[in-house]
């Protein structure tokens, strides 16, 4: 059906149903039905407005609602159409990548050269916020096949069975008291004269503590409340700005 959309000229955006007023995920606002006599009960809808990550009592709102999805992030369209947007909405970007398609059909060796030259230079912008957000044309198509945002930390207490205490541990060993409904990925314990073989996992306690996302990569520790775990975004820009790519 996207598909089916998307040859007609419509940039497809797939929306998940939401199942709880999840705070992490940017929202749809589906407007009316479109394509007709839809086959076997799939809808396709107009996109009537994209939506920030919400707070908890917005999230809830729109939830109650019931005609709103999760934005996926998942995109269906013709390659015409895309650029048209492109040219239209991010002109500098449009222009590069006529530049490029014009030299890759004929020297690869300077369109890698021009790409590399390029890409700096244009907008640093999402597809959300440069061209979906006003784009002529946008559809959206539900889909409800147990869709997981594996870039959410809290997503893994869809996947993970918790332990007694309600604790959700990806990797470690964890021993908590008075601690419940937290999240633990540690990576095990090794070094340069330790096999990875005999690599031991790393033991945790956790003590008082509830929803918090405790991530142990070794050189990296990241500790924090899960409903805020989509900060991280910021810290990420920090290392950045700092040219710790490193540790990203």
């Amino acid at each position: 059906r996207a598909e089916e959309a998307a040859a007609s000229g419509y940039i497809v955006t797939v929306g998940i149903p939401p199942t709880a007023p999840h705070t992490g995920y940017g929202y749809i606002r589906r407007g009316a039905a479109i394509l007709t006599e839809p086959p076997a009960g799939l809808p396709v809808y107009a996109v009537a407005q994209f939506l920030e990550k919400p707070d908890l009592a917005t999230a809830t709102r729109l939830l109650a609602a019931g005609d709103t999805l999760w934005n996926a992030g998942m995109f269906v369209f013709r390659t015409d159409v895309m650029l048209a947007e492109i040219d239209r909405q991010l002109p500098a970007l449009g222009a590069a990548l006529r530049d490029y398609a014009r030299l890759r059909a004929t020297d690869s060796q300077r369109a890698a050269t021009h790409l590399a030259a390029q890409w700096p230079t244009v907008p640093a912008i999402s597809i959300d916020h440069g061209v979906m957000e006003h784009a002529a044309a946008v559809a959206t198509v539900p889909l409800d096949a147990g869709w997981s945002d594996v870039g959410s930390w809290d997503a893994l207490e869809g996947i993970l069975t918790a332990d007694a205490d309600a604790n959700f541990v990806a990797r470690g060993v964890v021993e908590s008291h008075n601690a419940h409904g937290n999240i633990v990925y540690c990576d095990d314990i090794h070094s340069n004269t330790m096999p990875v073989s005999t690599a031991q996992a790393k033991f945790v306690a956790l003590i008082g503590v509830d929803d918090l996302v405790v991530v142990d990569t070794g050189d990296t520790l990241l500790i924090g409340r899960k409903e805020q775990m989509q900060d991280v975004k910021s810290i990420v820009e920090r290392l950045r700005a700092q040219g710790r790519t490193d540790l990203l």
